[in-house]
């Protein structure tokens, strides 16, 4: 049994005449009655009476009639949901982002993507890295732009990401502290530093550090874990330990030092990340990762 031979047996008894049937379906008649024909058969009764040149429904085809007519409108309303939803996808796009692209490259983007798509409707939270990776787990945004994660880890099986560029990455002190004076310091320099970072689950900066310690040979020692990064330079102003931020960062305060890292590189990448089939229904979505891999491309951001 299919739609179409369903779709055939409504109609022929909405017109009681195989004919005029045929021609509101812009089909021949021959084929409306083969199709009709082949519903009987498959049920095993007579749907329809012949009389002259109309037909009248048989008891079984009355039957029959009230099932198909609630089947038909039962699937309209779901085509109507589905389609209802994909629109209300298609106008909205929900992005999570790290607190410092609030007033770094981001905001550009956005105006561009918005000149672009006037139609869509965009809301950014900003968050750490460790809530964005959460949130687009939950579903509660389509992409997020965040630094780093392993993509060995389990726990992120499935997330796809685009590198948008590199970050360079400094060593906050406080004033009092015997490298305030430097301009540069090596990262082996730091063996014997007692770091603030933030709630050390191995995302973001806390992953680039962990993994350029290991690289220069030590791992790093944590003292304090903090949920912020105004909480960690106000840590690190307070002299209880240093910290590795962004050099792009936009609170720290005029009187923490910034040093920059000399030898090894020391920096974080920045990832658009996604769910693939999350964003599959999510038209929005979809535009804006294409339009920041445009951007990309011509070497923005």
């Amino acid at each position: 049994m299919n739609l179409g031979s369903i779709q055939y047996f409504l109609k022929a008894a909405e017109c009681s005449h195989f004919s005029k049937a045929a021609d509101s379906l812009f089909v021949s008649q021959s084929t409306l009655s083969k199709a009709i024909a082949s519903l009987e058969k498959e049920m095993g009764v007579p749907l329809f009476e012949r009389q002259g040149k109309g037909v009248t429904l048989t008891p079984y085809g009355k039957t029959f009639y009230t099932f198909a007519q609630r089947a038909m409108h039962e699937l309209k309303t779901g085509q109507e949901a589905v389609q209802s939803l994909y629109q209300l996808n298609g106008g909205q796009l929900r992005l999570g982002a790290m607190h410092i692209m609030c007033t770094d490259f981001l905001p550009e983007l956005l105006w561009g993507f918005q000149d672009e798509n006037p139609d869509v409707t965009l809301s950014v939270q900003y968050s750490l890295t460790s809530e964005i990776l959460r949130d687009l787990r939950s579903r509660r945004i389509h992409l997020g732009v965040c630094g780093e994660f392993s993509d060995q880890d389990p726990e992120y099986a499935g997330f796809s990401r685009m590198l948008l560029r590199q970050d360079e990455l400094v060593l906050a002190v406080s004033p009092r502290h015997p490298l305030a004076g430097r301009a540069s310091v090596s990262l082996e320099e730091l063996r014997d530093e007692e770091f603030i970072a933030f709630n050390w689950n191995n995302l973001g900066i806390d992953y680039a550090l962990d993994r350029a310690c290991r690289a220069a040979g030590f791992a790093p020692r944590i003292k304090v874990n903090a949920f912020n990064e105004t909480n960690i330079l106000g840590k690190v102003a307070a002299g209880e330990g240093v910290a590795v931020v962004s050099s792009h960062s936009h609170v720290i305060p005029s009187h923490i030092r910034r040093i920059r890292f000399s030898g090894r590189e020391m920096h974080q990448n920045i990832y658009l990340v996604w769910i693939e089939e999350d964003i599959a229904g999510a038209p929005a979505a979809v535009r804006f990762r294409e339009y920041m891999r445009r951007q990309v491309e011509n070497g923005r951001p």
